[in-house]
C-alpha cells in the first residue's frame, strides 16, 4: 500500500523486493504519498539506503543487503543512502557499511586470502607430521650405521636380509648384500652369516639361493645358517633373536632400508650395527619412492609400539651357537 507521510521529519519506506510500497521520507512539511514501488526499492543488492531528507530509512534500506550498492529511489523524498548496516549474506560475501564492494564475493572460503593462508599452515603442519617417523629413524640409527665394510666393528653374525629373486638368482640388490657379507666373513669381521628370507612356497626359496651364493664364494657351508621365515624386516630381526639366539649382529641391506633395519633389530634385542650395501645403480629420488619411504618409516615406528608376533616363530634353534663354537674351535 502507498505510504502516507505526516508533517515534519518522518521515516519513509524504501520499496523492497518484499513487495512493500515505496513512500518518500524527506524534508519537513507535508509530503504526498508516493506511488507503489516508486520509492526505488533497494534491491537485494543494496548495502543500505541513504535518505537525502531527514527521514530514517526502513526495511531493506536499513538492514542492508547482499552484494551491491544502494538503490536509487525516484519517489518523493527517497534517495541514495550511506546508512544502514551491511548485514546479510548472499553468495558468500558480506557487504561493508560504506557501500564498498564485498571482499571475494561469490568465492569459496579456500579461495580467499585468509583461506589460502590457513591451507598453507595446514600443509606445513601435515608435512612435518609425516616426516617425523623418518627423522626419528635417522636419529636412532645414526650411531650404528656404516657405509663401508672396513668401518664395521667385529661381531658374531652378519644378518643378510632377503631382497627378491630373479629367475632363481639373487636380484641385483640382494647380490650386493651377499657380496658385503662375503667380504666381512673373509676379513674376519664376522664368524657366521645368517641369511633370512622368504620360503613361503616350494618354488620360491630365497634363503637357499643366498646360501648357494655364499658357499660358491668361499664361505664354509657350516658357517651359513638359513632362516626360511624372514617375511619382513621385523620378523627377520625377531627370529634372529628369539629363534637363532643372536645377541649381536651386523645387518646388511641398502641405504634406503638400513635405518629401519638397524632400529628394528635393536628393538628386537640384538646389539646391532648396520652396513649399507652398495646400490646397484644410483637411485633417482621421485615422489613415489619418497612416499613409500614415509609409509615404511611410519610402519616401523608403529611396529616398535605394537611389537607383533612373527607369523611363524617356531622353536629355538642352535644352528648359530653351534656354528660360533665350531668357528672358535677352528673346526
Amino acid at each position: 500500500m502507498p505510504g502516507v507521510i505526516g508533517v515534519g521529519p518522518a521515516p519513509g519506506h524504501i520499496g523492497g523486493d518484499d513487495g512493500r510500497d515505496g513512500g518518500g521520507g524527506g524534508a519537513s512539511g507535508t509530503t504526498l504519498p508516493g506511488p507503489p514501488g516508486a520509492g526505488g526499492g533497494a534491491e537485494r543488492a543494496a548495502w543500505g539506503g541513504e535518505g537525502l531528507g531527514p527521514g530514517v530509512t526502513h526495511g531493506d534500506g536499513s538492514t542492508g543487503h547482499r552484494t551491491g550498492g544502494g538503490g536509487d529511489g525516484d519517489g518523493s523524498g527517497a534517495g541514495r543512502g550511506t546508512g544502514g548496516s551491511g548485514g546479510g549474506s548472499f553468495g558468500g560475501g558480506q557487504g561493508p557499511r560504506d557501500g564498498g564492494p564485498a571482499e571475494d564475493a561469490g568465492t569459496h572460503w579456500w579461495q580467499r586470502r585468509a583461506g589460502k593462508r590457513t591451507l598453507l599452515q595446514l600443509g606445513v603442519a601435515l608435512t612435518s607430521l609425516l616426516m617425523l617417523p623418518s627423522a626419528w629413524l635417522r636419529v636412532e640409527a645414526a650411531p650404528y650405521l656404516h657405509e663401508h665394510p672396513s668401518q664395521v666393528a667385529p661381531a658374531d653374525v652378519a644378518l643378510v636380509l632377503g631382497a627378491g629373486l630373479v629367475e632363481g638368482r639373487p636380484s641385483t640388490y640382494l647380490m650386493q648384500r651377499l657380496r658385503e657379507a662375503t667380504e666381512l666373513y673373509h676379513a674376519g669381521t664376522v664368524q657366521v652369516v645368517l641369511v633370512s628370507g622368504d620360503n613361503s612356497s616350494p618354488d620360491y626359496n630365497e634363503p637357499a639361493v643366498m646360501y648357494d651364493y655364499l658357499v660358491e664364494h668361499g664361505v664354509p657351508a657350516d658357517r651359513v645358517v638359513q632362516d626360511f621365515a624372514g617375511f619382513n624386516t621385523w620378523e627377520s630381526c625377531t627370529r634372529a633373536s628369539r629363534v637363532f639366539q643372536v645377541d649381536e649382529a651386523v645387518v646388511i641391506t641398502q641405504r634406503f632400508h638400513i635405518e629401519r633395519a638397524i632400529t628394528l633389530c635393536r628393538e628386537a634385542g640384538i646389539e646391532t650395527q648396520g652396513l649399507a650395501a652398495r646400490e646397484p645403480e644410483t637411485p633417482r629420488p621421485d615422489i613415489s619412492s619418497e612416499l613409500r619411504e614415509i609409509a615404511a618409516a611410519t610402519s616401523a615406528l608403529i611396529t616398535t609400539w605394537t611389537r607383533p608376533e612373527p607369523e611363524h616363530l617356531g622353536p629355538v634353534e642352535d644352528a648359530v651357537p653351534d656354528a660360533l663354537e665350531a668357528e672358535a674351535a677352528g673346526d
